[in-house]
């Protein structure tokens, strides 16, 4: 029942970003790890600073497809989910895209599946060429 704590939880941080907090703690000085990761991927992926708004979506709505996701058992990657949410208001804010920046995103996605089965499959050939020891 993970997923229902991610949905409650974005829910949450969506509502306390968008209406309790002022624009000064959204964006501390010295930062914190879940603002952080928004506002780089914010900035790196779009023409334009994430709005407070903007982070409060794609949150939102990765938690909500992080919990379909856990309703029907798809595996899904949350950075991914996150990743395609940003880009998402970033594009209906007219923000436009750095498609320098989206197409090193989408090759590192393409390539995780097989280099992943290659290495996965490739130390587990080694380990069964490797000689038992007994206790």
């Amino acid at each position: 029942m993970n997923f229902l704590g991610v949905l409650i939880g974005g829910i949450a941080v969506a509502y306390a970003l968008v209406e309790l907090l002022p624009a000064e703690v959204l964006s501390p000085p010295d930062g914190g790890p879940a603002v952080a990761m928004l506002v780089s991927l914010g900035e790196r992926l779009g023409s334009v600073h994430l709005t407070p708004a903007q982070g409060a979506s794609a949150e939102l709505v990765s938690a909500t497809l992080i919990s379909i996701a856990g309703l029907t058992g798809l595996p899904v990657s949350t950075t991914h989910i996150v990743t395609s949410g940003i880009a998402g208001t970033m594009v209906t804010s007219g923000a436009g895209l750095r498609y320098s920046i989206i197409s090193r995103i989408v090759i590192a996605w393409v390539l995780t599946l097989p280099v992943t089965i290659l290495v996965s499959a490739t130390l587990y050939f080694f380990l069964l060429a490797a000689p038992v020891i007994a206790p």
